[in-house]
């Protein structure tokens, strides 16, 4: 009888076994990632890792990869490959899910225009970043960095700055040496923007969003080349005096933030605003004798601004 239990429980086993699919060359790990190669138009999908490993990387010229399922960590080795042995590559986008557990060495990179790392769970950004030296537009976002590295301040060519939803409590100082930045996009618990920030003359778009602020520095009053500003989900109880002055903007947003009809009108006297959009937290009702006395700008309530990217 026991012999006869054996036999069956074999059977049993041999046959889930023959069930199971073949074994996965990604071992489990499924990626969407999008890749384009140099004189080639449109982007081909592939599935794993593996897959990505065994391509050409002479030929590839912009790589995204993301995961839409479970967390799982990045491949080092393809990391590396694409950041030091891909001469072609300008942009390399590492999306939500994809883990950087371990970032490679830097090499010396002159090539690589943009790199997005977003949801990764990354603590640091790495030491020797500055390795990329053609770098135009860096974004870190939803990760658990909590400064930059001295080195970042060598990124000369950076034009573009997204550093949102991470444990940055302090500006970082290394921005302020960014002098060809015109597109800045902050998000986390600062409390104060720092006096120099008018060393970013070039900034022609600027976002400090879901923070601490309640004040701006009177330095930013002479950011001359900014067009959009977005303010949204602050502590601003009036219309921040630095602005008043700034003539040239298009679009600003104020949204979100704890100012009363009564605060505004006070505080927006002597705006020198023409053509422009504000987006303020007060219902339409309560505003229009505001917009009755300043009738070049568009104010307009309650609503999302466009993104500045």
């Amino acid at each position: 009888m026991k012999e006869i239990r054996i036999l069956i429980l074999l059977f049993i086993t041999t046959m889930v076994c023959k069930a199971q699919p073949p074994t996965d060359p990604s071992r489990g790990v499924k990626i969407y990632a999008l890749v384009t190669k140099i004189n080639e138009k449109k982007p081909v999908h592939y599935g794993s890792f593996e897959e990505l490993k065994g391509l050409d990387f002479n030929t590839i010229h912009y790589v995204s990869i993301g995961n839409r399922g479970n967390k799982t960590s990045m491949d080092t080795l393809l990391l590396h490959n694409l950041l030091n042995n891909a001469p072609n590559l300008t942009s390399l986008t590492i999306d939500r899910n994809i883990y950087l557990d371990h970032f490679p060495k830097i090499e010396k990179n002159n090539h690589l225009k943009e790199l997005y790392l977003t949801v990764n769970n990354l603590s640091q950004i790495p030491l020797d970043i500055d390795n990329l030296t053609a770098l135009e537009l860096f974004e870190c976002s939803g990760n658990k960095i909590q400064g930059l590295p001295d080195s970042f301040s060598n990124l000369n060519n950076l034009k573009t700055l997204i550093l949102k939803a991470n444990n940055i409590n302090i500006f970082p100082e290394e921005i302020l040496s960014l002098q060809n930045l015109n597109v800045l996009w902050f998000s986390g618990t600062i409390k104060t923007i720092p006096e120099k920030i008018d060393v970013l003359s070039q900034l022609e778009k600027v976002a400090f969003t879901n923070t601490a602020i309640s004040s701006l520095p009177k330095s930013f009053s002479r950011l001359k080349n900014l067009k959009h500003i977005d303010l949204s989900n602050n502590q601003f109880t009036v219309f921040p005096s630095p602005l008043l002055k700034l003539t040239q903007v298009k679009v600003l947003s104020l949204n979100e933030n704890p100012i009363t009809k009564t605060a505004l009108e006070k505080s927006l006297k002597g705006i020198k605003y023409k053509n422009a959009v504000i987006y303020i937290p007060i219902t339409e009702e309560k505003y229009s004798e505001i917009k009755n006395t300043y009738p070049k700008i568009n104010f307009i309530s309650e609503l999302a601004p466009p993104a500045i990217k």
